[in-house]
């Protein structure tokens, strides 16, 4: 089972390569720093739910020098943004149970 991310309805801002984010309608306003800012654009772009994978495929695209276990530190860093309430997570359901 793969646990893939999509953004919540949010508002997010880039300033300075750190970004402020607040879920709507009325979530605290937080500061992110690091990957914050590609990762949230990578979310951003896409209509579908993205694993870790699919999202570290994406910023290597676009950021260099990306370290060799980006996967992992990208899961952990989504799985924070999770229990923020800033993406929420879609669990892959096996294919006989999807519709019971």
């Amino acid at each position: 089972m793969s646990r893939r991310f999509r953004l919540r309805p949010m508002v997010h801002e880039v300033e300075d390569g750190e970004v402020w984010a607040g879920v709507l309608p009325d979530g605290p306003i937080l500061r992110l720093g690091g990957a914050a800012a590609p990762l949230l654009a990578v979310l951003a772009e896409q209509e579908d739910a993205l694993d870790a994978a699919g999202i570290a495929d994406r910023m290597r695209a676009e950021v260099e020098g990306m370290p060799e276990d980006a996967e992992h530190v990208i899961r952990g860093f989504l799985d924070q943004l999770a229990d923020l309430g800033l993406v929420e997570t879609v669990d892959d359901a096996p294919p006989d149970q999807e519709n019971p």
